[in-house]
């Protein structure tokens, strides 16, 4: 059984990608589900204290963990991290032992504009694992594919 990290934002694209790696990989391997709130910076404390700003991202990132796990349809463990979503979604991966991780990418980016200026780019370049990026409009075809040991 493999160790799955699938990181999200909770935005369509990630929810397509949620749903295509479970499609890929079938159900029976250990899903984790990561959603990265950005750290509360000076810059956002004219909203509130620190505290204030990382509870007001948690309250509004729960519903993105929520709906992921409910897109992949089995059973999955809930990470919810503070900081550089890039950064945060590597060292998860590595702590959790993470075999793969998925990541969706927006539709528009260019394969150069992906691996410079993207989160999955960050990762793709940081990750001791391999990275499976799916764009937003990824092919849902389940007759294509084959199961992922």
């Amino acid at each position: 059984m493999a160790r799955v990290l699938i990181a999200t934002d909770g935005r369509d694209p990630a929810l397509r990608a949620t749903r295509c790696a479970v499609e890929l990989f079938g159900c029976h391997h250990d899903f984790v589900v990561l959603v990265v709130a950005p750290d509360a910076t000076t810059s956002f404390l004219d909203h509130g204290t620190v505290a204030d700003v990382n509870q007001t991202y948690e309250d509004e990132l729960e519903p993105a963990l929520d709906n992921t796990v409910a897109a992949l349809g089995v059973p999955a463990r809930r990470r919810l991290e503070h900081g550089n979503p890039g950064m945060k979604i590597v060292e998860t991966a590595d702590n959790e032992d993470a075999d793969l991780i998925v990541v969706g990418v927006r539709r528009g980016r260019r394969l150069r504009d992906l691996v410079r200026w993207s989160v999955s780019g960050y990762v793709i370049d940081h990750a001791s694992c391999p990275v499976l990026v799916l764009p937003a409009k990824a092919r849902r075809d389940t007759d294509a594919v084959w199961p992922w040991p």
